[in-house]
């Protein structure tokens, strides 16, 4: 009884000297060691290496291929490609491209497809490859028995791990994204600060991800499965929103415009997707609408940060009308400033800081001649790629051996195009994306569509995720 006594004393007066406050210190120490191995757990990682290298080669290339504003030199101008020959080959990638602007258009066609296709798919898998084990290997026996006896909680412990792979992530996203608009701006003299929002959304993206990886590391604690099973819901994912966008969205809205058409009297308009009155079509409407309001939205992530750059840097612009072209729609806005932006459906854009009273020339697919009048109203003209070929090698020098310059007056060969009013632009045939773009807007009240639903779902879902991974992993024994 009396050692007993005498041990209580004994931790009372350590109580009493401080001894708790070197707890907290230790504490302390352990975050420090969890971001301290987090940061090793990225460093040390040969697939991370890699990546790093591969952004590297990646952020290279912007420095010696160079955009002018005649022509494409490669490795610091041992070499030149004139935008003809180029537009000739792969203008269809382009869209539609200014002939004042056409170095600015190529680069930020560039860059969107290094951050959305390249850095956004490939980069995002192979981010998720090279993470999947940092809550399979956490788990490990051994390890397991080392970190559960700091003095910190599991649910510290899981996210340590879940935010060591978001820094992963963001270490590989800054240095892609920065280097590539340092690149440009030295080799092709392009500083749109526009390019520098693509990092924060690779890393949205991924964040998304990696709560699944977390949340089946603590689950399976194997590496491979982890792996296997984040990448079949990240498919899951995309597919569900994807059946919902076309199947139940995007046909009947096309549905709607073919009856609009026949009953004006034209027959001939096809009738798309279904009608989706039958018991089980309807069933399985409901369930694809569920999920794609409950599950993450990684396709979001660009329109995201799209609309919250502009809201921060106040870009407004007005839809003035639109120019028909075979089955598609440009869209002529106008921005705060007076210059004129002309939209093709797949969201490439033409700038041109004249403004009204100019003509404004685009090229790549079919030549295309637009003069907005000072009062607004849109005139356009278009031509055969044949007739604007014929038209540039007849005038392909100036007289003092310069590259000709855009015409100042609509060409001989060129025939008036129809032109839309502002109120039909975007109620056509739209193609799916340029269909879901139009509608993902702030003062969007349909759920399916709202920036801010899709933002809070995302997160709440990937939150739900992190929980059960913490309830998992404390209902361990090890």
């Amino acid at each position: 009884m009396s050692t007993t006594t005498t041990q209580s004393t004994a931790a009372a007066t350590a109580r009493s000297a401080g001894h708790e406050p070197d707890a907290a210190i230790s504490r302390g120490r352990v975050y420090v060691s969890l971001m301290r191995d987090a940061y090793l757990q990225v460093a040390d990682n040969l697939v991370f290496r890699i990546m790093l290298g591969v952004v590297f080669a990646m952020v290279a290339s912007t420095f010696v291929i160079g955009f002018r504003e005649d022509h494409v030199s490669l490795l610091f101008g041992l070499a030149e490609l004139d935008y003809e020959s180029i537009l000739g080959s792969v203008g269809w990638f382009f869209g539609v491209v200014g002939s004042e602007n056409r170095a600015a258009t190529f680069v930020e066609q560039l860059q969107q497809s290094f951050a959305n296709s390249i850095a956004g798919t490939f980069g995002a898998l192979f981010s998720v490859v090279a993470t999947s084990f940092f809550v399979p290997r956490m788990l490990e026996k051994g390890a397991a028995d080392t970190l559960f006896s700091k003095p910190v909680t599991r649910g510290v412990l899981v996210l340590s791990r879940y935010f060591g792979s978001i820094v992963f992530v963001g270490i590989l996203s800054t240095v892609l994204v920065f280097g590539m608009w340092a690149g440009f701006a030295v080799a092709s003299g392009y500083t749109n600060p526009r390019f520098l929002w693509a990092a924060p959304m690779l890393i949205y993206q991924f964040a998304l991800l990696a709560a699944f990886s977390t949340f089946f590391g603590a689950l399976t604690r194997s590496s491979i499965a982890t792996l296997l099973l984040t990448v079949l819901s990240w498919w899951g994912c995309i597919g569900t929103h994807t059946v919902w966008l076309l199947a139940f969205e995007y046909a009947p809205a096309m549905n709607d415009i073919g009856r609009s058409e026949r009953s004006e009297g034209d027959e001939t308009a096809p009738e798309v997707g279904t009608s989706g009155e039958h018991p089980l079509v309807v069933f399985i409407g409901k369930a694809v609408t569920l999920g794609h309001l409950v599950l993450p939205k990684t396709g979001d992530a660009a329109e995201l940060t799209e609309l919250v750059r502009k809201t921060l840097h106040g870009e407004t612009r007005t839809l003035l009308g639109g120019v028909s072209m075979r089955n598609q729609t440009l869209a002529i806005y106008e921005r705060s400033d007076g210059g004129i932006v002309v939209t093709s459906p797949e969201g490439n854009e033409a700038l041109f800081t004249q403004g009204r009273g100019a003509l404004l020339t685009m090229e790549a697919r079919r030549p295309v001649f637009v003069r907005v009048g000072l009062d607004g109203t849109i005139e356009a003209w278009t031509g055969s790629p044949r007739d604007a070929r014929r038209a540039a090698e007849e005038s392909e020098e100036g007289e003092d051996g310069e590259a000709a310059a855009p015409p100042t007056e609509v060409p001989d060969w060129a025939t008036p195009a129809e032109v839309v009013p502002a109120s039909d632009v975007g109620f056509g045939r739209d193609d799916p994306i340029t269909f879901y773009r139009r509608r993902f807007t702030w003062d969007q009240q349909e759920l399916g569509y709202s920036p801010l639903f899709s933002l809070a779902s995302s997160l709440g879902f990937s939150f739900v995720l992190l929980l059960l991974a913490t309830w998992r992993v404390r209902r361990m024994d090890f």
